[in-house]
């Protein structure tokens, strides 16, 4: 092919690789977003109890929750960065232990801080693994209505690691779409899993 030819390609395609490179470097620096998906919480308590059932529920609803973070390039093709998010969601559990003993837990807010990695793939895709710490404020309570002195509520935290993965879609240098998967892994036996689909803007 004559060279003038090849010069005037180039010239063609200097525009979109321009655009390319635009999007691709979009995946850097501070991001705000909101984000609604779906949640299932499960709690498998056994309580030692002859005669009493293991507290065996789970229940799916609507999460949503809004988070703030940071990424940086690592190389050409890497992402690394931090997030922080709080989100509200759930319903209560509950299950009726022995005649007129009802035990319940219901989820109020909660909270993460994690880490994230990932690679570009193509010009606008970001596919990553994330890892951190969250916690859950659930209120956990009996109600006895043989000896209602018995009955007790209390409000506690459930926390533990977040393991997840996603794709995040840049629609522009300066927004993006994401779905993720994040399974938090709770101490005890109350685990809430979420797939959530956000909105992002950076700044």
């Amino acid at each position: 092919m004559n060279s003038k030819y090849l010069v005037a390609a180039a010239l063609v395609m200097l525009p979109v690789a321009g655009s390319a490179q635009d999007i691709g470097a979009g995946f850097t620096g501070p991001y705000v977003g909101g984000q609604v998906g779906y949640g299932s919480r499960s709690i498998n308590e056994d309580f030692g109890i002859a005669g009493v059932p293991v507290f065996d529920r789970d229940r799916s609803s609507l999460d949503y929750g809004a988070y703030f973070g940071f990424d940086a390039p690592v190389g050409t093709s890497l992402v690394v960065g931090g997030e922080a998010e709080v989100g509200g969601g759930g319903r209560k559990l509950s299950q009726t232990l022995v005649p007129g003993v009802i035990a319940s837990i219901d989820p109020d807010w909660n909270y993460m801080f994690s880490g994230r990695a990932g690679f570009i793939a193509g010009d606008r895709a970001l596919v990553y693994g994330r890892v951190g710490y969250g916690a859950e404020r659930i209120n956990v309570a009996v109600s006895d209505s043989v000896t209602p002195a018995n009955s007790f509520s209390d409000n506690e935290w459930a926390d533990g690691a977040v393991y997840g993965g996603g794709l995040e879609y840049a629609l522009s240098p300066s927004t993006s779409a994401r779905v993720e998967y994040r399974y938090k892994d709770f101490d005890g036996s109350y685990n809430p899993q979420q797939v959530l689909a956000g909105f992002s803007f950076r700044f």
